[in-house]
């Protein structure tokens, strides 16, 4: 055990004396390997806080609900109710005769409402989710829809389902290249070490020579790639 642990101190001090016999090359050597290192891993980081603030962006998207024409009181305040639940943050009413005059001051047409004897456009809600996810978004707008006294529901996703999708590439191409960047990682320690190795081949092979084993050569190059990872 003592004779073991000699040769495994005779190594490591081996693989230090020539990890700074040369220390322009440890250095060059252990910056590739940071950068390598380091930037997969700080796009990586950059998309997990990208993820988490889309959430919380301002443009949330909102899911609106229109009520059927035969709507009884009832079912509107069953409809109340669901939207006051912990899954909604934001639920706003819109009566049809606020949207009849919304729509007539917005596209110039107050003359032409105006002149209409009865309102076409139905009650509706505008609903904005706590959750933004695609998946929540289809989710809660399905069951809305499934309401009584709910004609229709239309989600209005499209900037979150892009959102996603983007970030969704962005992942992969940070795996991807972060799997570049070891295989590079790996192709420079390999690189660095035959460089050493082949520095000293007179010297590896004068301790063949005296008897050394494989395993003694080897040993102290083992050691520098440890210390150079």
């Amino acid at each position: 055990m003592r004779h073991w642990l000699r040769h495994q101190k005779h190594a490591l001090a081996t693989a230090l004396h020539r990890l700074f016999s040369q220390p322009l090359v440890t250095l060059f050597t252990a910056l590739a390997m940071g950068v390598a290192i380091s930037l997969p891993s700080a796009l990586y980081l950059m998309l997990g806080n990208l993820n988490r603030l889309a959430g919380d962006l301002p443009a949330q998207p909102e899911i609106s609900l229109f009520l059927s024409a035969d709507v009884t009181p009832a079912q509107k305040s069953l409809i109340a109710s669901r939207l006051r639940q912990g899954d909604i943050a934001e639920a706003r009413h819109i009566p049809k005769a606020q949207a009849l005059a919304a729509l007539g001051a917005s596209q110039g047409l107050a003359d032409i409402t105006a002149g209409l004897n009865d309102n076409p456009l139905p009650d509706a809600w505008i609903v904005r989710p706590r959750q933004v996810t695609p998946d929540t978004l289809t989710r809660l707008a399905g069951e809305l829809g499934k309401l009584p006294g709910v004609a229709e529901t239309q989600l209005d996703s499209e900037w979150t389902e892009r959102l996603q999708a983007a970030l969704a590439i962005g992942r992969t191409g940070v795996w991807l290249l972060g799997s570049l960047f070891a295989i590079a990682l790996m192709a420079i320690s390999s690189n660095a070490i035959r460089a050493r190795v082949l520095t000293r081949r007179d010297e590896i092979h004068v301790s063949r020579l005296i008897g050394a084993t494989h395993r003694y050569i080897r040993r102290p190059f083992l050691n520098l790639g440890a210390l150079q990872g």
